[in-house]
């Protein structure tokens, strides 16, 4: 069997290509000579190439973040949008830059100080969600490169969520205080 059909027959064995190789070889070996040896070098390079082709099949690298997360398998990047984040990052965005507005709208209509709590309080939470989600996934790519041999690279949205969630947290307490006082 020319080597080209030995590759044939253990790829497509897939687990059970050991025990196929080991057969090979045993047969190989019984022929005697010249065989044996031949056997040998066909095995060897087919188990080469069978590694070699689980290796492109497997990622190598990752890139998880608030927008996308990406695999590299093979040379080649593929990415999945994560748009679900940046909608939780702009409603509490939107929600404290309202606040704002209700602020400065509360020294020509005192009933605005409720609102600028109630919406800055509500902008709060979206932080928290945000910062929460955040910490989650810098905690499975923790975990995953712990786990793995992959490489993993992590951008600046941990401080940068964290940032955002003191502001907020700093908002919410002028507007208790404004509230109060």
């Amino acid at each position: 069997m020319p080597i080209q059909g030995i590759k044939t027959v253990i790829v497509s064995l897939g687990s059970s290509a050991e025990n196929q190789v080991t057969t090979l070889e045993a047969v190989a070996t019984s022929a005697g000579g010249g065989a044996a040896s031949w056997a040998t070098a066909a095995i060897t390079s087919v188990i080469g190439d069978v590694v070699e082709t689980i290796n492109h099949k497997l990622p190598t690298s990752f890139s998880i973040g608030t927008k996308d997360l990406c695999v590299e398998i093979g040379g080649q990047s593929s990415c999945t949008r994560l748009s679900s984040l940046e909608i939780i990052l702009v409603f509490g965005m939107t929600l404290i830059l309202i606040s704002c507005v209700t602020f400065s709208l509360k020294f020509f209509l005192p009933f605005m100080g409720i609102s600028t709590l109630v919406l800055s309080s509500l902008g709060l939470i979206f932080f928290i969600v945000f910062v929460a989600c955040v910490m989650f996934i810098a905690q499975i790519a923790s975990e995953l490169a712990s786990s793995t041999s992959l490489g993993v690279e992590k951008g600046i949205m941990i401080p940068n969520s964290i940032g955002a969630l003191v502001c907020g947290i700093a908002w919410a307490i002028i507007g208790v205080v404004d509230l109060v006082f």
